[in-house]
């Protein structure tokens, strides 16, 4: 379970419903996990389906994949790819499959939209012609980042529109209250974790944790009143290296560090907003700091993630995750601290035109429909 997906999914169910004025009865949810989405979904009314059995990149089970994803896209007017880095290299059979959705679509009739996503990287020159045809030919499409912009500019020739990241039309209301100790959340990932990442190193992952042992270490010895809590983005994966770190430093004997993992969107903003500082690595664990006006210093596993940072332009600093030093996070964690002045505001203004953003961008597209 990815947090980040499920923010961009209620994201996206949110600019539906409030922006082009759909109701329950006209959303249709398809997911590889009918049953535990369902669930998630408890009280929005929205129909959820099966795309598809478990591919596995056997070739064997695709012609019973594609009879799902037909079957599946029956009495659709739109579909609509929402949100996230969806066409890039690093899952080498996932712009295939849009690819083959895409298709099977067409036969249906079915007219497609792309909303805020993310291109790149790509290097593969059959993947990008793909990803070139999936913009093409849709009805409708704007891309999160400058970066994806730059991307969609080279492939076509039609005009790009950048809107941000679905995750901005969650509504939060701010209620916590926060402790009169400061809290700096850290984002972990596996980074190059064996049997985990794609591009797999068991030595960087051990130098990554290492520079993570010894930040929250820095952080303990600099100020004897920080807490240090640690929280998953990508639950099963971020937890795997929550285990590995928080054993590294020995950290569940210290009194100033701990862990939590929560299930939902709405309790991670909730987490969140108890805290004075977030310390980011992956994209949706700086995107949920801003809506819960948490401000927050990056250390950016991808071009994703620093364009952001970039992007949100809030002179808080953001560091590749190959080149940041321990002493680097602890110092720049201490100046966030000491002056948060004015941040929170900052970012709640942020939210909000991002979210107005968004807004304009869905009632364009309810034109065409």
């Amino acid at each position: 379970m990815n947090l980040g997906d499920e923010a961009l999914l209620l994201g996206a169910i949110e600019c539906a419903r409030v922006d082009a004025g759909l109701g329950p009865a006209d959303i249709v949810v398809l997911s590889d996990n009918k049953e535990d989405t369902t669930v998630r979904l408890e009280g929005i009314g929205c129909e959820v389906r099966q795309l598809r059995r478990p591919y596995g990149g056997k070739l064997v089970r695709l012609p019973f994949v594609m009879v799902d994803v037909f079957r599946a896209l029956r009495g659709l007017d739109w579909l609509v790819f929402g949100g996230g880095g969806l066409l890039n290299d690093s899952n080498r059979t996932a712009i295939p499959m849009y690819t083959l959705i895409r298709i099977l679509a067409w036969f249906r009739g079915i007219r497609i939209a792309w909303w805020s996503i993310g291109i790149g990287p790509l290097q593969d020159g059959a993947r990008k012609r793909m990803a070139s045809w999936l913009l093409s030919s849709s009805r409708f499409f704007t891309v999160r980042d400058d970066d994806s912009y730059r991307m969609a500019c080279e492939m076509l020739t039609r005009d790009v529109t950048v809107t941000p990241d679905l995750a901005h039309a969650i509504q939060y209301s701010a209620t916590e209250t926060k402790a009169e100790l400061p809290i700096i959340a850290i984002s972990v990932i596996p980074y190059k974790k064996p049997g985990i990442w794609f591009e797999e190193s068991g030595e960087q992952y051990a130098m990554y944790c290492d520079k993570i042992v010894h930040s929250i270490q820095g952080l303990l010895h600099a100020r004897a009143d920080i807490h240090v809590r640690l929280f998953p983005v990508s639950l099963q994966q971020d937890g795997a290296a929550i285990d590995d770190i928080m054993a590294l430093g020995n950290l569940a004997t210290e009194g100033r560090v701990d862990e939590v993992r929560p299930e939902t969107v709405q309790s991670l903003l909730s987490e969140l907003g108890q805290t004075d500082l977030v310390i980011a690595t992956r994209l949706h664990s700086v995107v949920l700091a801003t809506i819960a006006r948490v401000p927050a210093i990056t250390i950016a596993y991808q071009p994703k993630v620093a364009s952001y940072a970039r992007e949100l332009d809030m002179g808080l600093p953001c560091f590749g995750i190959d080149e940041f030093s321990s002493q680097q996070v602890v110092d720049a964690s201490l100046a966030t601290i000491e002056h948060t002045e004015g941040l929170p505001d900052k970012l709640l203004r942020e939210n909000a035109e991002r979210r107005l953003s968004l807004s304009r961008a869905i009632t364009s597209w309810r034109a065409l429909t």
